[in-house]
């Protein structure tokens, strides 16, 4: 049997997922949120929180070598833009 190590939000700890409330923000940025404690881990909503201001597509670290985003900052993408265009979430 696998035990899979979960991650928790050193702010409000939720459990993290990478298809729900993961991102990858530009290191210089997350040093900023992470006040240079870059070994944390905070949920999407902390994140916007410690910003103060909702994240953005620029906040997202590049994919290095690929054309495509990182998984984890898509799902997020995806998820936020299909609440937005929803008339009863958005």
């Amino acid at each position: 049997m696998v035990k899979k190590n979960r991650l928790y939000c050193d702010d409000c700890r939720v459990e993290i997922f990478v298809d729900l409330n993961m991102v990858m923000l530009r290191d210089e940025l997350w040093e900023k949120v992470s006040g240079g404690r870059t070994k944390d881990a905070y949920c999407d909503c902390c994140i916007e929180k410690r910003l103060g201001r909702p994240i953005v597509e620029a906040d997202f670290k590049p994919s290095e070598g690929s054309q495509f985003p990182i998984p984890c900052n898509y799902f997020w993408l995806m998820e936020k833009l299909s609440l937005r265009d929803n008339p009863i979430t958005g």
